[in-house]
């Protein structure tokens, strides 16, 4: 198999209290950190939008609708999954990170999608949901993952084939440095899981901001 210059990594919690009383608490807080950064709500209300939230069919919808949905979903599904997806020394599109998490299948039926232009890398975040915990090890789940992996892969080729197609000068140079994306990825997949609620409370994915 040929080298693969990008990651996913996924985890979950569930929608429970500590007490187990069903809530979506904890993805609300999550998407609005995605969405605005850290911070109290009050503070979030006062920053622009870090991106546009894309649906599974890469429509777009604003960040009242991903609430509702989180709020209704999060109520209705046992488990929260969280998705990064992230490329190397290459920028990619919101529309072509969800093209490639679609390649995935069946896995997830539905997400809400925000790609982050503000950080070193290119990556996305996604927030899905489902009645079942994943098993990292299960053979669907490794599937999934180096099918969606392989897709990234295409569209990383297809955003570089673009890009050196263009004469350097007419270039808008917004690539990082390679040795920052050195330090910001690794190659090898991180697959956990988070149970404690205070654990998904820490908005999973921070540390790669």
């Amino acid at each position: 198999m040929p080298e693969l210059h990008n990651v996913v990594r996924h985890q979950s919690h569930e929608n429970r209290t500590k007490t187990g009383r069903v809530s979506a608490t904890v993805t609300r807080k999550i998407a609005n950190y995605l969405a605005y950064g850290r911070g109290r709500p009050a503070q979030q209300q006062q920053r622009e939008p870090r991106g546009t939230w894309l649906d599974q069919k890469s429509q777009a919808r604003t960040h009242d609708e991903v609430i509702a949905w989180v709020e209704q979903e999060g109520k209705a599904q046992r488990y929260t999954h969280q998705l990064i997806l992230s490329v190397k020394d290459e920028w990619l599109t919101p529309e072509a990170y969800n093209q490639a998490l679609a390649a995935g299948g069946s896995l997830f039926s539905a997400w809400r999608l925000m790609a982050h232009t503000d950080t070193s890398y290119s990556h996305a975040h996604v927030i899905a949901f489902g009645d079942k915990q994943i098993r990292f090890k299960s053979e669907s789940f490794r599937d999934w993952w180096l099918t969606v992996r392989q897709a990234l892969e295409t569209e990383r080729e297809a955003a570089l084939a673009q890009r050196t197609a263009v004469p350097e000068h007419a270039l808008n140079q917004e690539l990082v440095p390679a040795a920052a994306a050195e330090r910001s990825l690794s190659l090898q997949p991180v697959l956990e899981v988070a149970q404690p609620q205070q654990e998904a409370e820490a908005a999973w994915g921070m540390e790669w901001e």
